[in-house]
């Protein structure tokens, strides 16, 4: 039974990773296009990414892990140090790439 909980965590984890994907980019999309009044062309949308990555990665460890299926007794959330310093990366991250052409 815990092996499906796993695998039924696993899939949550995809779609909330899609979903937030979708999400933020197309939120960046519309501040790109507010800021340089064109269309979304010539982005470095790689960190973008990557930094919407990160943003998922930390939502899902300091609150989603703790409402899904899966229960374990190994969940932590990320300290506050290091929740910072990867706060200051997405924020690099996003910025980059919305203001390198």
């Amino acid at each position: 039974m815990k092996a499906v909980l796993f695998i039924v965590e696993i899939m949550r984890i995809l779609v909330i990773l899609f979903l937030g994907m979708f999400i933020l980019t197309k939120i960046e999309i519309g501040i790109y296009e507010l800021i340089w009044k064109k269309e979304f062309i010539d982005i470095n949308y790689y960190l973008m990414w990557i930094g919407n990555v990160l943003v998922i990665f930390l939502v899902y460890r300091n609150k989603l892990q703790f409402s899904g299926w899966y229960k374990s007794n190994v969940h932590t959330k990320i300290s506050g140090k290091w929740l910072w310093m990867n706060i200051g990366i997405v924020t690099i991250c996003i910025g980059l790439g919305l203001f390198i052409h």
